[in-house]
This record gives C-alpha cells, sequence and structure tokens, in this order.
C-alpha cells in the first residue's frame, strides 16, 4: 500500500502490531468487536453505548477474578484491564461531550485498547535526525545496522518494518525536518486512544 499522507501513514502504523502491542490484558476491543462497534456508532447510538458497557463489566468481571487469585504476577494485567475500563467509559462520555475525538478514534483503529511500543525512542531521535542531515541510503543502512544488532526478535523485526514507512515518508510532500519530526514522535502515537481521557 502506498501512503500518500501523514494521517494514512499514522493510521498504518498505529494498525501495525509489529511495531506497535498490546501488552497482556491491555487490549479492550479486538478487531471483530471493532467492526461490530464502527457500525453501531454509525446507526445507533443507543446500542454503540450498551455494547461498551457490556465490555465494562465484563472487563470489570476480569479485574475481580485476577485480584482473587493474589499473585502478584498479575499485577500489570490487572493494570492493564483497569486502564481499559477508564478508555471504555471515556468511550462513552465522548458519544456526546467530544464526538470529533471519539470519531477519530473509531476510523483510526482497526482494534483498540493500550498500545505498547517495539521501537526504543532512542533509535526513533537518532533516525529522524539522520532524515534531517543525511541522504536517504545513510538512513537506511542506518536502520539495518540498528536491526541486525537488536537482540530482541521482536525489536528487530519492528527496525526491519520501520524502513518501510521511513521509505514511504520520503514520498511525501513534506520537508525533511516534517519527515524527521514524525519519525521522532512514532511512539507518540501510542497515546491517541488515551487523549480521549483526557477531554
Amino acid at each position: 500500500m502506498i501512503l500518500n499522507n501523514v494521517d494514512e501513514f499514522v493510521k498504518e502504523i498505529l494498525n501495525d502490531r509489529r511495531i506497535f502491542f498490546y501488552s497482556h490484558g491491555a487490549e479492550l476491543f479486538n478487531k471483530a468487536e471493532m467492526d461490530n462497534l464502527k457500525k453501531k456508532y454509525e446507526n445507533n447510538k443507543a446500542d454503540f453505548i450498551k455494547k461498551i458497557k457490556d465490555k465494562i463489566e465484563q472487563v470489570n468481571e476480569e479485574i475481580e477474578h485476577l485480584k482473587k487469585q493474589k499473585n502478584n504476577r498479575l499485577k500489570k494485567r490487572i493494570e492493564n484491564r483497569q486502564r481499559c475500563v477508564k478508555l471504555a467509559e471515556s468511550m462513552i462520555r465522548a458519544v456526546t461531550d467530544t464526538s470529533n475525538s471519539l470519531e477519530e478514534l473509531i476510523e483510526t483503529f482497526d482494534d483498540l485498547g493500550i498500545l505498547s511500543s517495539n521501537l526504543a525512542p532512542k533509535h526513533l531521535e537518532d533516525i529522524g535526525q539522520l532524515i534531517e542531515e543525511t541522504e536517504r541510503n545513510i538512513v537506511k543502512e542506518f536502520i539495518l545496522y540498528k536491526a541486525q544488532k537488536e537482540g530482541d526478535k521482536r525489536k528487530r523485526e519492528a527496525l526491519m518494518v520501520l524502513w518501510n514507512y521511513v521509505d514511504q515518508l520520503y514520498g511525501m510532500n513534506l520537508s525533511l525536518p516534517e519527515k524527521g519530526f514524525v519519525i521522532r514522535k512514532i511512539n507518540a502515537f501510542k497515546l491517541l486512544p488515551e487523549v480521549i481521557n483526557h477531554e
């Protein structure tokens, strides 16, 4: 797929589970549930809200079940589930309060939850700087070099995939500083679902 602008770029990269992923308990709605939610949002807001309330109830039950196990290793999972509940509650409020943000969220994500990233901020900072200061081939070599040196399989794959996105960015009508800025800020995109919590 050829990406034509930054909005398409952001949407594509946010839905790429090789780069952004859900740690245990951090996914709120899977792809099938999200497709269903999108239809309900377009056709019947009351059904949309009911679906989300049902999900909140389900996740709260799961949290209670996890807490009863009294296992410290489940602490992070419980925290993720609690953050998912907050996100779901914000989505309900947003139906009337901030529908533009909610519509952007629904339009952007194939699934929804609290995202984590396989890309190190330091790598993104360095790559953004290189885009601004050097040629495309050097940027490519740098990314591939970092991928080769990476011991973690998922992080290595994320870097390899990142080159494809950087390559697409070069084809867009943006200045080199703008391209560098977009790459530097990739990890900030993962906070998009949580913005709705603060509106």
